[in-house]
């Protein structure tokens, strides 16, 4: 019984790899959605675009597109490593949950 309790967090932590299975590089147009997320920085507010693209037996059949200015989140003049750089616009992350 107590191997039983010391193998079950192995095998979790085995299946939460960082490996990216789900990852493509082809997209099946026989019936999916495809969704494109993009933000562009200007110095007053961050333009976000979102597009999605429907494909049905090979065709894309919809493109659906919509814009919505967010707040910029300012500038940033040090790098990941905390090295100073050019000031520069902060870059928005993007975190997408599919149902």
């Amino acid at each position: 019984m107590k191997s039983l309790y010391l193998l079950l967090p192995a095998v979790l932590l085995w299946h939460c790899s960082d490996e990216k299975k789900d990852v493509t590089t082809e997209i099946d147009k026989n019936g999916s959605v495809e969704v494109l997320v993009a933000a562009s920085n200007t110095p007053d507010f961050t333009l976000l675009t979102t597009t999605e693209k429907v494909w049905v037996r090979g065709q894309l059949v919809k493109t659906i597109t919509r814009t919505d200015t967010i707040p910029t989140l300012g500038l940033e003049t040090t790098d990941d490593e905390g090295k100073s750089v050019a000031p520069r616009l902060r870059d928005y992350e993007f975190f997408i949950t599919v149902k």
